[in-house]
């Protein structure tokens, strides 16, 4: 008896809880529908990079691509969108992973990042720059899929083993002081100084 009645109070609990979650997700959840034609981000998952990823801030957390064209609505919550070609993920959505896109749609397709077992793999669109910090190089980056302001310094030698195939310009380099060839074999430069009002000092070369 003593067991019946802890398991009644057990099963009422649960019950209980699944109400207030069910009253707190009906507060916070909203409709979504998108019709054919429509054009929509698309959230994709992305693969752990321990060399660009800001841990403190999620600044590389999943985001959205795209935009892309709804071409077929499949049952109430899922949606086939027009993929680049080749594309090595399936076409189809759940409505979670997907977000009204509100402009102007692309002239041509988005290309999708580079993808392996439908995640996303980090990948270098262009270096921005390169500086030198506390005697060694890093490179701004700005990755493909991303906009402009998730651009991140990453550390040249880590960079180069990570993206072996990425050209660097020496412009970059020259800009700071130095060269592509410098960063790699270590030397470093320290930065010029300003021009006072008696005259201007130039940074020497420090192996």
């Amino acid at each position: 008896m003593d067991r019946d009645e802890f398991l009644v109070d057990v099963r009422d609990r649960l019950l209980h809880a699944q109400d207030l979650m069910r009253a707190q997700h009906d507060r916070r959840h909203r409709e979504v529908e998108f019709q054919v034609g429509d054009w929509v981000w698309l959230r994709l998952h992305q693969r752990l990079a321990a060399s660009i990823i800001d841990k403190s801030a999620g600044k590389l957390a999943p985001r959205f691509y795209g935009p892309y064209r709804v071409l077929e609505r499949i049952g109430p919550v899922a949606y086939k969108l027009e993929l680049p070609p080749r594309s090595r993920i399936h076409s189809v959505f759940h409505v979670v992973f997907l977000k009204k896109y509100v402009g102007a749609p692309p002239a041509e397709i988005v290309q999708l990042p580079p993808i392996n077992h439908g995640r996303v793999l980090p990948a270098p669109a262009k270096a921005i720059r390169a500086r030198l910090n506390r005697g060694n190089w890093e490179v701004l980056i700005q990755w493909i899929g991303r906009p402009a302001g998730d651009a991140t310094w990453e550390k040249l030698t880590e960079f180069t083993q990570e993206h072996a195939e990425f050209q660097l310009e020496d412009e970059l380099f020259r800009k700071e002081g130095g060269s592509v060839g410098d960063a790699f074999v270590g030397r470093t430069y320290s930065r010029r100084r300003r021009t006072g009002a008696t005259g201007s000092a130039a940074a020497a070369p420090a192996e």
